[in-house]
């Protein structure tokens, strides 16, 4: 059995909480309102945690809460892709590459990983399958006429991202 840790921090977006085992990250939550239910959210993509007292984890969490505070932070951790398919996995890696104030297309994703536009719905049930979101950057893949769909954190939350990296003008 391959023990996983957990670590919780409040950000500016609010509460996240991150997941890890010997290879890498195994989760990330988007940002949720308590730590309760941060640490929920959590059980549900990684299964059962235990709290991570060497600490471990805790430049991640640094990472995620200046990411969400604007601030350009390049995420180079080891994720531990092993649960998701052949081809989760090759579009969970391509979606990396979408640099910070750009966004992608689910038909692009498709043809960067030799899938062709026709399976932009398989590279959708990717994303909304990625466990590590901001470090999978989801958040930037927008459906084929631009628009903002399909984002577990709701629309307005992916809105918030895209506009605070610059990939969207802020409404109003």
């Amino acid at each position: 059995m391959n023990t996983q840790v957990r670590a919780t921090s409040h950000t500016s977006f609010g509460w996240v909480a991150v997941a890890a085992n010997a290879v890498g990250l195994t989760a990330v939550t988007l940002p949720q309102p308590s730590e309760a239910d941060a640490l929920a959210l959590l059980k549900s993509l990684a299964g059962e945690t235990l709290p991570d007292t060497d600490r471990r984890l805790q430049a991640t969490l640094d990472e995620l809460r200046r990411y969400y505070d604007g601030e350009d932070v390049r995420f180079d951790e080891t994720l531990d892709m092993s649960r998701g398919s052949e081809f989760q996995q090759q579009v969970w890696q391509a979606t990396r590459n979408v640099p910070r104030g750009a966004t992608t297309t689910y038909g692009t994703l498709a043809a960067a990983v030799g899938a062709g536009p026709a399976s932009a719905r398989a590279v959708g049930r990717c994303m909304a399958t990625n466990p590590w979101p901001p470090i999978v950057p989801c958040h930037r893949v927008l459906g084929k006429n631009g628009s903002l769909t399909g984002f577990g954190g709701g629309i307005e939350t992916k809105r918030r991202m895209l506009e605070m990296e610059g990939a969207l003008l802020p409404l109003g």
